[in-house]
């Protein structure tokens, strides 16, 4: 494409809104001037949202939004507005919501027309060329002629949006103080009828990992474990690693397959899913310690490191799925190409155990490595002929053009990528998992959050939304477990606090997705569904839940329960979309086990406490005389060690043996 046009975007650091800067399109970014404009010139806005890795956004630029006579529609029409909708999440989550509540489903990129006091009125996702300029154009005169026809579209849109998704949805509280474990068993009972048991994951295509779901069976299973269940995760652990999903060369999953069998993937990579893949096989390490997947934890580290990291400990967000226009051409191989780079033994190994045939598995003869699931943990573990392969074609690979990188550095993934490192740690005890977890928690601290408000994304002064605050709080209480300085603990409490001055409403007992000063136009926006990320909300339990423990704190308690109290009904109905609510529902209903050390010896007695770690369990250790935690309460000392095992607030007598508290703890749990 050339540089002929250059519009408003050049000045922004978003990579998806400058892959757009020269288009002919007269593309403003989202800003309150954009809507003054069109008051001003009384015209309606085309909001385009999308991301750097998007695939079809891509495709849509090319065919659509670089060809001049569109564009001048476009321009003449319209105030064309462009989104990275990871820049603006709450941008994006109200008009997905518009779209759908319009009946069409939604997706990326995605297109809205709206009027100039922001009310959608009409929007898609992908459209073709000739579609599109339809789409204009129809639009354009009905503006014009039906004036008030779509006014009264919009205002009878915008009134259904300015419902409150917890007034949808009726959620009321239940009369039980703690929801019942039963309706997270029968709503994983009705799940496990749509899981696939040959391929893994759940039926139908396209698959994508969905590591919350997988998180929360495993974590039921930690604790009383189902055969069947199990088999299925441990099934989908295995496949996903397995397919051509997982980039068995440079390491890292990518973020969805197209089909059925984990296979051929959309080539991007998120750093939302890898962070949470990497929590998830290490919980699962516990729960199958027969299996190891230590080695695609660390090739999918070895992505993050050379890849996302930054220079001074961010993370990047994200690679694209396409090179020179063609989608996976980096990732993908000509049979030929192997037989260039590989010796024979090797060349009849990708044969046979990668996939690899002469005409290509793939498109345009190109071959997508992946290999047997009952073979691929050993193969990543210890096969000499692949490390070897791994080897040459990762050094064959370096030489393409890499594909795009989305250099934005946002909090909310951030948290993700760090509190995945602190759960590979807290089970494998590999010391440079810690360590980069600790740049990154540096980097955070110094660039993203604030004494008064966390930040969304680096370079920019957009106040963080919910989740972004949850997230961070729950990875202070992730490097508490491993520190046990207190200073973490505090510091969540605090940032606990601002959230709810911040986010919650005491009317729906929710909160709402962005602070008051982030001056939604239509729709206060509250998350209750848990998607590819837990919801704000159900993070926002889990984080009420733990302090509450942690400060003895009932007013947070009381605030968790009711949360998930009015979600148990969808729990057992709608589980697939509140297994992080039924994560947090699992947690409510077990026994409220606490391990207190103090003394001397306090901290290598907790790590031994710790191994193997328990997820259901408070571990609080201090060499000190003085602290703000109750648990502490007439127990400190700097001399003498003390174990004190405790279970719903009752303890037994401590004991200064570290063997007997181990058993002590075992007691306590069903397996």
């Amino acid at each position: 494409m050339s540089n002929e046009h250059t519009n408003s975007l050049i000045h922004e650091s978003s990579p998806y809104l400058l892959q757009h800067a020269h288009n002919p399109v007269d593309w403003v970014p989202w800003s309150e001037i954009a809507f003054d404009e069109a008051k001003k010139q009384n015209k309606p806005l085309l909001i385009s949202i999308g991301y750097s890795s998007c695939h079809w956004c891509h495709v849509m630029e090319r065919e659509s939004f670089e060809d001049k006579d569109i564009a001048d529609m476009m321009n003449e029409w319209f105030i064309c507005v462009k989104v990275d909708r990871e820049e603006r999440p709450d941008v994006d989550q109200l008009y997905m919501e518009a779209v759908q509540a319009m009946g069409i489903n939604g997706g990326w990129p995605l297109n809205v027309f709206v009027l100039p006091d922001g009310s959608p009125f009409y929007g898609g996702t992908y459209f073709r060329p000739d579609q599109w300029a339809k789409v204009l154009k129809g639009l354009h005169d009905g503006f014009n002629q039906q004036y008030d026809e779509i006014r009264k579209s919009a205002d009878s849109l915008k009134n259904a949006l300015s419902v409150s998704l917890p007034e949808k949805l009726n959620l009321a509280p239940i009369e039980e103080k703690i929801p019942p474990l039963s309706s997270f068993e029968d709503g994983l009972n009705k799940l496990s009828d749509l899981f696939d048991n040959d391929s893994g994951g759940i039926k139908g295509a396209p698959k994508f990992p969905m590591p919350v779901i997988w998180r929360s069976i495993v974590a039921k299973n930690l604790v009383k474990e189902d055969p069947k269940q199990s088999e299925s995760t441990l099934i989908t652990l295995k496949s996903m690693i397995a397919g051509g999903i997982y980039d068995h060369i440079g390491g890292g999953f990518s973020r969805y397959s197209v089909d059925g069998e984990w296979f051929a993937p959309h080539f991007e990579k998120m750093a939302y899913d890898n962070g949470q893949l990497l929590s998830l096989y290490s919980e699962a390490q516990q729960l199958y310690p027969g299996e190891n997947f230590k080695p695609v934890i660390d090739e999918t580290l070895q992505w993050i490191t050379e890849i996302l990291l930054s220079e001074e400990g961010g993370f990047y967000t994200a690679t694209d799925a396409d090179t020179e226009g063609v989608e996976g051409k980096f990732f993908t191989w000509e049979y030929d190409e192997l037989k260039s780079i590989l010796d024979e033994e090797e060349l009849q190994f990708a044969i046979d155990k990668l996939g690899v045939t002469e005409n290509g598995n793939w498109e345009e003869g190109r071959n997508i490595l992946y290999m047997n699931k009952e073979a691929v943990l050993d193969i990543h573990s210890s096969n000499e002929t692949f490390n070897n392969i791994r080897k040459k074609l990762y050094a064959a690979r370096v030489q393409r053009i890499p594909p795009g990188l989305d250099n934005k550095i946002l909090l909310n993934q951030n948290c993700l990528i760090n509190s995945g490192l602190v759960k590979a740690y807290l089970v494998y005890k590999d010391d440079k998992y810690y360590k980069l977890a600790l740049k990154n928690l540096h980097y955070i601290r110094e660039n993203l959050a604030w004494s008064d408000k966390l930040i969304h994304s680096v370079g920019k002064d957009t106040e963080a939304f919910a989740d972004s605050y949850a997230l961070f709080i729950l990875l202070l209480l992730d490097h508490y477990n491993i520190t046990q300085e207190e200073h973490y603990l505090k510091e969540a409490a605090q940032y606990m606090r601002l959230a709810f001055k911040k986010f919650y409403d005491t009317k729906e007992t929710f909160f709402s997705f962005s602070a008051d000063d982030h001056n939604s136009p239509v729709a206060k926006q509250f998350e209750i569904f848990d998607q590819v990320i837990p919801s704000s909300n159900s993070l926002f339990a889990e984080c009420l839940y733990k302090l509450g423990r942690y400060f003895d704190q009932e007013d947070w308690l009381e605030t968790a329960y009711t949360m998930v109290g009015k979600v148990e009904k969808m729990i057992k109905s709608e589980f697939r979309y509140m297994s992080n609510w039924a994560k947090v529902s699992l947690y409510m209903n077990l026994p409220q086990v606490d391990v207190v050390v103090t003394g001397e010896e306090a901290q290598s007695v907790i790590e031994k406490l710790q191994t193997p770690f328990n997820p259901f369990v408070n571990y609080m250790a201090s060499d000190k005389t003085e602290s703000s935690l109750p648990h502490f309460e007439g127990r400190l000392s700097d001399s003498e060690t003390k174990i004190y095992i405790c279970s719903d607030r009752v303890c037994k007598a401590p004991t200064s043996n570290t063997e007997e508290a181990i058993v002590q703890l075992s007691t306590l749990f069903n397996n």
